[in-house]
C-alpha cells in the first residue's frame, strides 16, 4: 500500500509539498529575489510534480490559499521545469501511483483552462517522462526534452 501524501515529510511536519514564494507579478525584480531564495534553499531530493501543478492552478485561478489574484483577462500558462520523475506523493517505489497523481492534477488544470508546457531537463528526467509528456498533452501544452541544462533558454523560446 502506498504511503499517503504527507506520509513522507521533508522540512518538518508543517512543510507543504509545494508553496508559492512570490505572487504572480510583472515586477521582475521581485521574481528574481524569489528565485534567489529558492536557489538558497536548494533541492529536497524528491519530485512532487502533482503538488507543483496543483499549486500553479491555485495561483492562476486565485482560489483559496493563493497569494495571487485571479486575472480573468489573462491566458493561463504554466512553464513546468523538472530534472526528475515523479517520486511523490507515494514514494519512489510507487511510480505508477505517482504518475496517476500527476495526471489527476493535470486534469484539474485542464478543467480550469490552464495549459502546461513541460520541460524535462537532463538524463534522469528523460529516462521515464510519462508524467511530463502526458500533463502537457492533456492540457494542450508542449513537452520539450532538454538534454543539457545550458540549452534550456533556447528550448523555452521555441515554445
Amino acid at each position: 500500500m502506498p504511503e499517503q501524501q504527507g506520509g513522507l515529510v521533508f522540512g518538518g511536519p508543517s512543510s507543504k509539498p509545494a508553496l508559492t514564494v512570490q505572487a504572480l507579478t510583472n515586477d521582475y525584480d521581485k521574481v528574481a529575489r524569489a528565485l534567489d531564495s529558492v536557489i538558497e534553499q536548494g533541492p529536497a531530493g524528491h519530485t512532487h510534480i502533482a503538488a507543483g501543478v496543483d499549486q500553479a492552478t491555485i495561483e492562476l485561478m486565485g482560489i483559496k490559499g493563493a497569494l495571487s489574484r485571479k486575472d480573468p483577462t489573462s491566458e493561463k500558462i504554466v512553464l513546468f521545469f523538472t530534472d526528475g520523475v515523479a517520486t511523490l506523493p507515494y514514494g519512489p517505489q510507487f511510480e505508477a501511483e505517482n504518475v496517476r497523481a500527476v495526471l489527476r492534477a493535470a486534469g484539474r488544470s485542464q478543467y480550469s483552462d490552464i495549459r502546461i508546457h513541460s520541460f524535462a531537463i537532463g538524463p534522469e528526467a528523460l529516462d521515464a517522462p510519462i508524467a511530463t509528456v502526458e500533463m502537457a498533452r492533456r492540457t494542450g501544452g508542449y513537452f520539450t526534452p532538454v538534454r543539457h541544462p545550458g540549452m534550456l533558454a533556447d528550448a523555452v523560446e521555441t515554445v
